[in-house]
């Protein structure tokens, strides 16, 4: 079979703006349990409360392709194309109006990220725009912090003040706000050189930045080398396939490809697990209680046991099968996981519940025709 290239994912996103669902046919999804037992052995491992019987989940939809989102206790902003909404999160599942929408890139928002009351967003047309949220709605306008003359900005990744852009030219760049406005009009703090094509996700773990790339290597950065224009970088990982996400949990890097998931040491830079499926494309991952959540082209959302996949054969825990696109973005938030996708739809699942509910019914934010793709959580 043919390697996975950036333009057939970028041929899939195309065709996945004509991808539409209904009221009707979301009444008839369904969800594939693959074992119960296991999944309730996590639930009692954990502590966690068991409210119901059934698991709870409220979704709500948008008009255009959801790519990231970000939530806070009061409000969810969703990116969804160019546009950014601002969603009442106790509200979240009924059919409610979006407190605001923010308009101001003119292509696809790619990806949002957060430092104390701004908000900053990531875009295809190049820009990254800063958002103050302590204004009113009616005023909230944003200001250009950077403009990259058409190169795409891929990813953003917020550490303490700093906050740290990818783009499609394999650059990454960082601004640091330390004794600084927090808004735009500032110059890049500093240029990242080293990988070769489109920077898919970013993380920082002490003091150390990681990023993933379509050139299949996973490099760090030391942010302590603040003298050095381009800091060093080394390849921590070297893969077969285009890294698309990834996260570190307990020294292992957990790494969604084009082609499955990969588990590396991140202190010897080896190869520990795969699990390679051809038709297994994972577009994003969260990690939570020793428990993997999967977000992949198939409209499935997978939960793994990280334990057992470690030692034995990989075989997920159980499978949410309710969206009807691509999930494009996962996030976890006081035990509520969110999910959005291609079906124009963001689903917020109850992890401590016990099972699913199948006779939930799917409630409308609103009359909405686009679909999504990203979504961030703000912890403040």
């Amino acid at each position: 079979m043919a390697a996975f290239k950036k333009s057939n994912f970028e041929e899939m996103n195309q065709k996945n703006h004509l991808k539409r669902t209904n009221e009707d046919s979301l009444k008839n999804d369904n969800i594939i349990l693959q074992n119960l037992s296991e999944y309730r052995r996590f639930l009692d491992l954990e502590g966690l409360a068991i409210k119901s019987q059934k698991l709870i989940f409220k979704s709500s939809r948008f008009p255009q392709l959801v790519r990231d989102l970000f939530v806070k206790p009061r409000y969810i902003y969703v990116a969804a194309e160019t546009l950014i909404y601002k969603v009442n999160s106790h509200e979240f599942g009924k059919p409610v109006d979006p407190v605001a929408v923010f308009s101001g890139h003119t292509r696809d928002v790619s990806s949002l990220e957060s430092i104390e009351n701004y908000l900053y967003s990531g875009s295809d047309d190049g820009t990254i725009r800063s958002w103050n949220l302590d204004k009113d709605e009616e005023e909230v306008k944003s200001e250009v912090l950077f403009d990259g003359n058409g190169v795409k900005v891929s990813c953003l990744r917020a550490y303490e003040k700093i906050l740290f852009s990818g783009s499609y030219d394999g650059t990454i760049r960082s601004w640091d706000f330390n004794n600084k406005s927090l808004s735009g009009d500032t110059q890049p703090y500093r240029l990242f050189k080293g990988h070769t094509e489109d920077i898919s996700c970013m993380r920082v773990l002490e003091n150390v930045l990681y990023s993933a790339s379509w050139d299949k290597t996973i490099r760090g950065w030391n942010l302590e080398d603040r003298g050095m224009e381009s800091p060093n970088s080394i390849i921590i990982f070297k893969n077969s396939d285009p890294v698309l996400c990834f996260q570190m949990y307990e020294g292992l890097v957990y790494c969604g490809t084009t082609k499955g998931i990969k588990v590396c040491n991140l202190e010897q830079k080896q190869l520990v697990k795969s699990f390679s499926k051809k038709d297994l494309i994972v577009r994003c991952l969260q990690i939570n209680n020793h428990v993997m959540y999967t977000g992949s082209y198939d409209g499935i959302i997978r939960l793994w046991d990280l334990e057992k996949s470690i030692k034995e054969d990989w075989k997920p825990l159980a499978k949410f099968n309710r969206h009807y696109g691509d999930v494009t973005c996962l996030k976890i938030y006081n035990k509520v996981m969110y999910s959005g996708s291609f079906d124009q739809t963001i689903r917020a699942w109850d992890l401590e519940s016990e099972t699913w509910k199948e006779e939930s019914i799917i409630k409308i934010f609103g009359e909405f025709d686009e679909s999504m793709f990203c979504l961030k959580i703000i912890d403040n």
